[in-house]
């Protein structure tokens, strides 16, 4: 270029200039680089490639402003270049963070001095205070402030008269101690990643946010910070024009640096929680005591155990006398987080207390209560009480008498406001929880339960109550053969949905299309547990148009949401696809279940059926998911039924798959109905177009239980099989290799089988990635775990493994490893297996053999081997494929064995005495005219 550019006229001199200055910047020569593209510009000030590449050195040099100049002048120019607009952002990004380094340690003190000062107004101080937590916010200045002693001048700036003064120095203590990237009520927060933590480990804190919460109890104490709260409170102000938000931030403080132990910081949240004036600090105050009670059950045993007390009580009483409807899901948080608490299992002898009695005192009140929306509370406490502790809410149920009126007389009266319709909610999902209890409903169905259910279903008028009561009559169909015979002919199931389908159609036409996901949710739950009986599914088999509107009434947004409808839609699914003989139970954790094997449980199952009926276990309720043929017809019916989009169902479980957030009980769901998609090879097509790839290797690697996991892997297995792998990405075909390495080390047959087939197809890939693949399933120990299955008694392992190991001939790591004479023993392998009967084996066998042979370094391994001259006999096979093989091996040995007389002697002994034809004949041609 610099030759050409010493004696170029000028046009060609500026193309030549911007050539060597791209040159320049890969050697990394930054200056020479933005000299020559500017020079370049000079002659051409319009030429694209030199402004680029100038902005591009202008940026490696460190002037970013000269070099945004330029990238702005290219998005104008180009606006469509991707190149351009990443180049143009990422230089806007780098300029508004190169503030001067030497000023900017200076703000915080700065900043501070202005919030202290007295001579000060009080709007400048509180404007300085706002500073300063946007500088903990976007600087990380959170450290710098501590050092500088912020904590206790903020402390007594919180208990200033004014309440903008003291609002924002206690926000600027809950920035310090939140470590959060924005303040909770800024607009526009910024998306963070979705983590997943273990709900019975402590949560992680900042670094800095951790010194700050210390700093706080230091300096200013639990103590401090309640009387700060108190004082706030006393000065609550009573005009609706002022938020109170100083009483707010030192309720949210309380929650960062605050403790169960501290009686005093629970009876001012019971406080708080009387302040009727503002929900705002009333819903602080119950996501504080959620959050003390969460952290203090994460810690487990490392601290002493929670005993009962007043303020604990006097908390959960305040709570759940709320009436306010906006304040019911932080109330069941809350409520849930404390009754977790008091049911910890994990106590020593001395610290045990009778958490019957703490419950059945702390609901019954609110149970019997004669106004409607503390009845709902109590409802609330029970169902969540089911989730923590099962048998003390079955008791309460049956020793309470107020309960079972209550859910049994209360959804009769007429709904004349929005309290009475949650009551009937309440109640309908009270009954379907307690009639889960085989104790309960036991009991319930010697009371008539079924009349009494029947009735409460035709009597309801609230869309989700009848959902629950449907599911609750499933349930007591599943107790017993009479019973199931009562429910199906005291309701016509079929029916009922029909109408609460065109119900929720009705409702989202009006409202749109997101309204009633609660609705849609209590349909997909009672279809979930009506699909329990096979009965009913034959039914919806012969009812296309109504599977089909049923499928259809969630869409992906719907299963992406943080609700009920994602794992109800995905339960119902499982539900139809799979049969009497389909078990993804999970593994009991029970003795003697959590020490068997599915196989051994299923044989204990047995013989406790042989025994008489008094002596055998009690059983929860008996189910019958139908024949296989069922299933397959829904699957079909199903895959079918979502009219012109044929994968809409594989996408909506593809969507709750790979949704931020998702559950383990989702997630295993989800996967298990991919699983049994796959059964049809017909569907597999459409699962790989509607993105199960990528959702199935999500599932694999997120879910913990073991069955749900494999269930993932299999299903990855069986498209892996299927599909041509030319066809997938490479991210998706690499990610495959490592779960299906996992799944053929499995202790079942068939999933190692299918694992096997899987890798093998893999391995077979001859796209641009092929050689990659390979490699990767080579260092995944998948050379390793092939060769594992020829040890096998199976002979379907067998030949599965030696196919895989056939394939993997190709990978350059294992030429290179036999060329090293480290192959020995599979070179052994793979003779013996030569020689065996079963023709598929011969084939795989001999094609390994005709692929290694064919590297020179790797033929006098092969040909000293003790059994070498079973590849030669085979020569003589019946198979014209085997014959083949046997015969490129052969003479490939011949070619490269040159100095090895021995060698070449048994060779052409076998060559002249075998009849080739065929593809087996043209190989061998040559060397046998030679030889003659």
């Amino acid at each position: 270029y610099s030759a050409g550019i010493a004696v170029a006229d000028e046009p060609l001199k500026a193309v030549l200039l911007s050539n060597r200055s791209f040159a320049f910047l890969k050697l990394s020569r930054w200056q020479e680089a933005c000299d020559d593209a500017a020079a370049s510009l000079e002659i051409d000030p319009s030429a694209v490639k030199p402004m680029y590449r100038r902005s591009l050195a202008l940026e490696q040099l460190g002037r970013c402003g000269d070099a945004l100049k330029d990238a702005m002048m290219l998005v104008r120019l180009q606006p469509t270049t991707k190149d351009f607009t990443t180049l143009a952002q990422r230089l806007k990004v780098a300029v508004l963070k190169g503030v001067d380094s030497a000023a900017d340690a200076l703000l915080p003190v700065k900043v501070l001095e202005e919030a202290l000062s007295e001579k000060n107004t009080v709007e400048a101080r509180v404007e300085a205070l706002k500073k300063a937590r946007g500088l903990c916010v976007f600087r990380g200045h959170t450290d710098t402030f501590l050092r500088l002693g912020a904590v206790p001048a903020l402390a007594q700036l919180a208990r200033d008269e004014s309440e903008e003064m003291a609002a924002g120095a206690l926000a600027f203590l809950c920035v310090m101690a939140s470590g959060l990237e924005r303040e909770e009520d800024e607009e526009d927060p910024p998306q963070e990643e979705t983590a997943v933590f273990d709900v019975n480990k402590p949560l992680p804190v900042k670094k800095s946010a951790e010194a700050a919460r210390r700093c706080i109890v230091d300096d200013v104490g639990m103590a401090g910070v309640v009387d700060i709260g108190r004082l706030r409170r006393k000065m609550f102000p009573k005009d609706s024009s002022s938020s109170g938000g100083s009483c707010i931030c030192a309720v949210k403080l309380l929650g960062m640096i605050g403790n169960m132990d501290d009686s005093s910081g629970l009876v001012f949240l019971a406080q708080c929680l009387e302040v009727i004036e503002s929900e705002a600090l009333q819903s602080a105050a119950l996501t504080c005591f959620g959050r003390l009670c969460d952290h203090r059950r994460r810690l487990g045993t490392t601290v002493k155990a929670l005993r009962d007390s007043h303020p604990l009580r006097l908390c959960i009483e305040a709570g759940l006398g709320l009436t306010q409807v906006s304040l019911v899901d932080s109330l069941r948080s809350a409520i849930a987080s404390a009754f977790s608490l008091i049911a910890d299992k994990e106590r020593s002898d001395t610290d045990k207390i009778d958490t019957l009695t703490v419950f059945k005192s702390m609901v019954e009140p609110f149970i019997q209560s004669s106004e409607t929306r503390h009845q709902v509370n109590g409802l609330m406490a029970l169902a969540t009480l089911f989730a923590v502790d099962r048998p003390a809410a079955s008791h309460i149920i049956q020793s309470v008498p107020a309960v079972l009126m209550l859910i049994f007389e209360g959804p009769r009266q007429v709904c004349t406001c929005d309290d009475d319709r949650e009551l009937q909610r309440w109640c309908a999902d009270v009954t379907m929880l307690a009639v889960g209890d085989v104790t309960t409903r036991k009991s319930l169905l010697e009371s008539g339960a079924v009349e009494m259910l029947t009735e409460l279903l035709d009597c309801s008028t609230e869309g989700c109550a009848r959902a629950k009561y449907i599911c609750s009559l499933a349930t007591l169909a599943a107790h017993k053969e009479d019973v199931r015979k009562q429910v199906f002919e005291a309701v016509d199931f079929m029916e009922t949905l029909r109408e609460a389908i065109e119900a929720v159609k009705d409702e989202r036409q009006q409202k749109g299309g997101d309204s009633n996901r609660t609705l849609v949710a209590g349909i997909f739950e009672a279809c979930a547990f009506l699909c329990l009986h096979a009965s009913f599914k034959e039914r919806l088999a012969t009812a296309p148009r109504t599977l089909a509107a049923l499928l259809s009434l969630p869409d992906a947004e719907d299963l992406k949401n943080r609700s009920s409808l994602p794992f109800a839609y995905t339960s119902f699914l499982m539900n139809i696809f799979r049969s009497r003989e389909d078990k993804f139970r999970p593994r009991k954790k029970e003795y003697p279940y959590s020490e068997m094997t599915d196989a051994e449980a299923d044989q204990l199952e047995a013989m406790y059926d042989k025994m008489p009926e008094g002596a055998r276990p009690v059983k929860n309720g008996e189910v019958d998911l139908g024949p296989a043929e069922l299933a397959v017809k829904l699957r079909k019916a199903s895959m079918k039924a979502t009219g012109t989009d044929k994968l809409g169902v594989i996408r909506l479980l593809c969507g709750a798959l790979l949704a931020p957030g998702v559950t383990q009980p989702l997630c295993a769901a989800a996967a298990q109905c991919l699983n049994l998609l796959c059964r049809e090879t017909e569907h597999r097509g459409a699962l790989v177009s509607a993105g199960a790839v990528r959702a199935l290797l999500a599932a694999s690697s997120a879910l913990d239980d073991e069955r749900a996991r494999d269930s993932a892997r299999q299903a990855l297995a069986q498209l892996a099989i299927t599909t041509n792998p030319n066809l997938l990405a490479y991210d998706q075909a690499s990610n495959m290799v490592k779960p299906l390495c996992e799944l053929i080390q499995h202790n079942h047959e068939l999933l190692q089988f299918e694992a096997a087939l899987a890798l093998t197809n893999l391995s077979s890939s001859s796209a641009s990635y092929g050689d990659e693949l390979r490699t990767s399933i080579y260092r995944s120990e998948g050379w390793n775990r092939f060769r594992d299955l020829l040890f096998s008694d199976n002979t379907m392992l067998q030949r599965a493994g030696l196919e895989g190991m056939c394939n993997m001939c190709q990978c350059e790591l294992i030429l290179e490893r036999f060329a090293e004479g480290k192959g020995g023993n599979d070179l052994k392998i793979m003779l013996a297996f030569v020689g065996v009967d079963d023709v598929q084996t011969c084939l795989a066998s001999s094609g390994a053999l005709a692929m290694l042979s064919g590297v020179p370094e790797v033929v006098p391994h092969l040909a000293k081997q003790e059994n070498f001259l079973n590849i030669l006999a085979v020569l003589a096979h019946d198979d014209a494929g085997v014959q083949h093989r046997a015969a490129v091996c052969a003479v490939n040995c011949a070619r490269y064995s040159k100095d090895d007389a021995e060698t070449l002697r048994k060779v052409d002994v076998a060559l002249r005495r075998a009849t080739l034809t065929g593809k087996a004949y043209e190989v061998a041609r040559e060397h046998i005219s030679g030889v003659a």
